[in-house]
């Protein structure tokens, strides 16, 4: 009996520590996109960046104008989505 009631709190404890993001069937990935711009400017890159602002689940996560790279992060993405 003493030990069903350990195991009992046990499971209750473990069930809260889990985020229930976790837990869900629906829980999204984090995918980041790596991309090269030829010929980028300013202009562009604040063109872009007012694009990107738009969409909740797409966030600029580093530019380089000199280079022409960007880092985009797409989040909370259900598996198999195409980006």
């Amino acid at each position: 009996m003493k030990n069903m009631l350990l195991l009992g709190f046990l499971g209750m404890f473990l069930t809260t520590a889990i985020p229930q993001r976790a837990l869900g069937a629906n829980a999204g990935f984090d995918v980041q996109v790596v991309v090269a711009v030829r010929g980028l400017d300013d202009d562009g890159l604040a063109r872009l960046a007012k694009v990107v602002a738009r969409e909740p689940a797409l966030t600029l996560e580093y530019s380089c104008v000199a280079s022409g790279v960007l880092v985009l992060k797409y989040s909370d993405l259900p598996s198999g989505t195409r980006c």
